[in-house]
């Protein structure tokens, strides 16, 4: 992610296959978190029709692996009543299938997570092509993959429910998934992505993945992680060796941006929060650690 400041009176234009998101500051002395915003859309069209269809189809036919995905998109975001054929559903997933198949890691981290059942798809439950769309997406760069995060989660996220239906009584079994778990969150946090920052706090935190417990290390990726979540436990962290001031002062952080609040629940953050995709849990599945200890949900 980059991010562009945007202060009172400023403007941005963007293209509708621009993804983005917005990211309010407050101001911490007071706990004020306002966003006041005039957004225009523009369509191609005197009518004011919606022709926003039309915009993918003819790079998509023509084998652009970006418009294909933006297309299935397009049409996936369609009310039935618009639908301009009855067998959508087909067609949504041949356009995202032929962008996976051309390297496209969006559409290949749908098709893992619809196989998963970690989104809502048609798709059959199919753990071996979901896990090979996911890890084609999290490939590295250097090994022509698309090193994406969210798809390095949707695997950590599969490894431990995996974990927590079969694996708790095999201890060998249990160590070398949580190293697996360890290695994908990991690798997610140096891409910069928040949940996985969180989760690899927890990871030192309780020293899973064969690593030692490291509470500095922890506190250092709650507070890289950027999230109301990760302030208040890095709060916790200060408030446990003494240091209260500190701790004060990343609370109220924490609660200047919304932790505690109705838009930072696990609902609503699981639609609006930093995991990347929709339906996805800042809470990992970790198993107990070896003091028999749990992290706490957030």
């Amino acid at each position: 992610r980059k991010f562009l400041r945007l202060d009172r009176g400023d403007a941005l234009m963007h293209r509708s296959m621009l993804h983005h998101g917005v990211d309010v500051r407050p101001t911490i002395e007071d706990g004020i978190m306002e966003r006041w915003s005039w957004i225009i859309w523009f369509r191609d069209s005197e009518s004011c029709s919606d022709h926003s269809l039309d915009w993918f189809v003819d790079c998509a036919r023509g084998g652009n692996a970006a418009c294909m995905d933006m297309y299935a998109n397009q049409l996936s975001a369609l009310k039935k009543s618009e639908w301009p054929h009855p067998n959508i559903g087909n067609e949504i997933t041949q356009w995202t299938m032929r962008a996976a198949d051309l390297g496209n890691e969006g559409a290949m981290l749908r098709l893992g997570r619809g196989y998963l059942k970690q989104q809502n798809s048609p798709l059959p439950f199919d753990r071996e092509k979901g896990m090979k769309y996911l890890e084609a997406a999290a490939r590295p760069l250097e090994e022509g993959g698309g090193n994406n995060p969210v798809a390095r989660y949707s695997i950590a996220i599969i490894l431990l429910q995996e974990l927590e239906q079969h694996g708790q009584a095999d201890q060998n079994l249990m160590k070398d998934i949580l190293s697996r778990v360890f290695n994908q969150v990991e690798a997610g946090a140096m891409a910069g992505h928040a949940f996985s920052m969180f989760n690899l706090g927890i990871a030192h935190l309780f020293g899973y993945g064969s690593h030692c417990i490291d509470a500095r290390l922890a506190a250092d990726w709650f507070l890289a992680a950027d999230i109301p979540e990760g302030y208040y436990a890095a709060s916790m962290y200060h408030r446990s060796i003494g240091n209260m001031q500190e701790a004060v002062r990343l609370e109220k952080i924490a609660l200047a941006t919304g932790y505690g609040s109705f838009y930072r629940s696990k609902e609503a953050r699981s639609q609006t929060g930093a995991g990347g995709a929709k339906h996805v849990d800042l809470n990992l599945l970790w198993p107990p650690n070896e003091k028999g200890d749990l992290p706490p949900k957030f």
